[in-house]
């Protein structure tokens, strides 16, 4: 199991905590205010700290699933040009004698798109930009 999916389950199950406590203190919270019961300061103060703390693990919760999707989500990585190469039917062929002359080919066919992901075809940081300090571009006068 990868370090992301442990930080997911980790999050959920403090998220579960903090919405069960959060529901355990409403309950109580509304029975006390049903009851008419004054000097209920301390039970409001628990629970402003639980939704507090509801609040905070569901933040990291979107973060990290963010992550996760951005990076394409523990997808499976693309095969290399190598791999791809050895598991055709004709490299296994040359491989068994390699001086009968025959040959294997690979037809590789690349789509670059401009996704900014690790996804394949993306190009990513194709180009990266580049800044120097100290260097200032010239103004053109109208």
């Amino acid at each position: 199991m990868s370090e992301q999916e442990k930080n997911v389950e980790q999050l959920a199950t403090e998220l579960k905590k903090a919405t069960d406590s959060v529901n355990a203190l409403g309950e109580e919270l509304k029975g006390k205010m049903a009851n008419g019961e004054k000097g209920l300061g301390d039970l409001k103060g628990r629970v402003d700290e639980a939704l507090t703390s509801l609040n905070e693990t569901k933040t990291r919760l979107d973060e990290i699933e963010q992550k996760i999707t951005r990076r394409g989500g523990g997808s499976t990585s693309e095969k290399s040009l190598a791999q791809r190469l050895i598991e055709t039917e004709q490299f296994k062929q040359f491989a068994e004698d390699p001086r009968s002359g025959k040959s294997a080919k690979l037809s590789v066919k690349a789509t670059i798109t401009s996704l900014t992901t690790d996804a394949a075809g993306s190009a990513g940081a194709l180009v990266v930009e580049q800044r120097v300090p100290g260097i200032v571009a010239p103004q053109i006068s109208n």
